[in-house]
């Protein structure tokens, strides 16, 4: 077959995480049996420096679910989700990240569609 994503399989979007999907880690094991049947899998990774311009404690008096404007576009604000370096940012340790091929990357303000630069991998 082609390709699958694995999208933001991470500890903060598991439960117990900051920003927990209830029952999030039960995509884990399907993943684990399906990745053998792609030849390309690419698990992105929704990860910020702390401070991030997502993050409502980095505009002061917002909260998480405000919406602002930094660049023009709405950016939804966020609690501290992904911090790079910390535990909530990584991939479960159950994953089986030798399956995976690639990952991808983050912009320091913005956090949505346009945020993440993934020409290199369109172009295969």
């Amino acid at each position: 077959m082609g390709a699958s994503l694995l999208i933001d399989i991470q500890n903060d979007f598991l439960p117990g995480g900051s920003l927990a999907v209830p029952d999030g880690d039960a995509v884990i094991p399907v993943a684990n049996r399906l990745m053998p049947a792609y030849r390309l899998v690419v698990a992105t990774e929704d990860w910020h420096p702390a401070g991030h311009g997502s993050f409502a404690r980095s505009h002061a008096g917002k909260r998480p679910g405000e919406v602002i404007e930094p660049t023009g576009q709405d950016q939804v604000l966020w609690p501290d989700p992904c911090v790079q370096g910390t535990p909530g940012a990584e991939l479960h340790d159950d994953l089986d990240r030798g399956g995976v091929d690639e990952g991808d990357g983050c912009d320091d303000l913005l956090n949505g569609p346009g945020a993440t630069p993934l020409g290199g991998w369109r172009s295969r």
